[in-house]
């Protein structure tokens, strides 16, 4: 970790302490006094063109926003949004601006109007916190060519929610007007590259829910007795306590990995850590909840908090399934050498034969 990222998450970790914002239960109220400090802090919307701000801290921030088990859209402003205004060179207005999640069932129509404006109809679908966006960054399709829009406030939002009762929203744009200076001048990021980035935020938050849950874990396996003495003691808690260990770890390295990866690796390393996450979550969440038994339910414990947001999040930014077909899509590539030269291989040109461009993430 970077002497930067390392001060950030400190001190991220320090407001939400501060604000008295812990694990966030199904059903609790939108924390604004939590957001207002986060916002206040310059930690909503990172400024990627300063130096020592990028991908890492990105990642740390998903990271504590996971360790925390908090309600807000942070990896969404800080780890999206930031760098899609980056990319596209628009100007962030005022107001909360989120990110849409490159759905697969989403249909977003901008159509060119004379003299440089547009005109956007369609619908997004499990936008985070879509009820409260006064803007949205979102990739469509302009003329044959992927373009970065700013969209205004929806026409309408249909409100749903995730596993964990975070907003996962619908919203509908129906022949909206939208200026030209709310369209990026050069091609964006394609869909892939959105989700990939978006999986490896996914997965950073989930390293860090991880990490919480083991701590959850050791704590209660230490403190419960059962005929006499600590069930850590017993054999059949020990393997469900090292299977959640190591899911934490696995998912924490592919996670840091990815970070560490050269630009025309990183969307392979993206793919991996997302798949890695999603298929170690199933494994944490059952053995963590075997370790606590009736209390990891009940709503007074806080391993729900963390156990909910894990399993709502294999599904965003494409399924393991999706990830995996990708990963394997690249080691079939005909143009390189072999499999194993594209496991091995630390030459930038093996992963830009199979994976395109570099990423400038």
């Amino acid at each position: 970790m970077s002497e930067t990222s390392e001060m950030l998450d400190q001190a991220l970790a320090a407001i939400l302490t501060r604000s008295g914002s812990g694990p966030a239960q199904r059903g609790a109220p939108w924390p604004q006094a939590t957001w207002s400090a986060v916002e206040a802090s310059g930690f909503a919307y990172l400024d990627l063109d300063e130096h020592g701000i990028g991908l890492e801290e990105a990642v740390r921030i998903a990271i504590c926003v996971g360790r925390h088990a908090v309600a807000i859209p942070l990896v969404e402003t800080a780890g999206l949004v930031s760098w899609l205004l980056a990319r596209s060179g628009l100007q962030r207005p005022e107001g909360l601006t989120l990110s849409a999640v490159s759905h697969p069932l989403d249909d977003l129509r901008v159509t060119p109007l004379p003299g440089g404006d547009a005109e956007v109809s369609g619908t997004l679908h499990r936008v985070p916190w879509g009820r409260r966006a006064e803007h949205l960054m979102a990739v469509a399709d302009f003329g044959g060519t992927p373009r970065t829009v700013l969209l205004p406030r929806p026409a309408e939002v249909r409100a749903g929610e995730n596993l964990a009762g975070e907003p996962r929203d619908t919203v509908l744009f129906d022949r909206q007007r939208l200026p030209a200076a709310a369209i990026a001048q050069g091609a964006g990021p394609s869909p892939t590259e959105l989700r990939a980035r978006g999986v490896l935020l996914r997965a950073a938050s989930a390293a860090g829910a991880m990490q919480r849950v083991l701590a959850v874990v050791v704590a209660y396996a230490d403190t419960r007795e059962q005929f006499g003495k600590p069930i850590r003691t017993f054999q059949a808690v020990q393997h469900h306590m090292v299977d959640v260990a190591e899911a934490a770890a696995a998912t924490m390295l592919a996670v840091n990995a990815a970070v560490l990866a050269d630009p025309g690796e990183r969307l392979l390393a993206a793919a991996s850590a997302g798949v890695t996450a999603k298929e170690d979550t199933r494994r944490l969440n059952r053995s963590a909840h075997q370790v606590l038994g009736a209390i990891g339910v009940t709503g007074e414990h806080e391993l729900p908090a963390f156990t909910t947001r894990l399993w709502s999040w294999q599904a965003e930014f494409g399924s393991s399934r999706d990830w995996s077909v990708f990963i394997g899509r690249a080691a079939l590539n005909k143009s390189l050498p072999s499999l194993w030269s594209l496991i091995s291989s630390t030459e930038e040109a093996h992963a830009g034969r199979a994976l395109g461009e570099a990423v400038p993430w």
